[in-house]
């Protein structure tokens, strides 16, 4: 079962996917995702 990280803004959602799949943003974006995931980690399932 997928867990959520939390909410985000539609255009952020939309980034987050795309990165999933195509993993081609730059490296400041990459850094502010990377932030945001570490920030909501304890949320996030197994």
């Amino acid at each position: 079962m997928v867990q959520p990280r939390g909410f985000l803004c539609k255009e952020c959602n939309i980034k987050v996917g795309h990165f999933e799949h195509v993993q081609r943003f730059s490296a400041d974006f990459v850094a502010r995702m990377t932030a945001y995931l570490r920030r909501h980690e304890n949320q996030m399932g197994p």
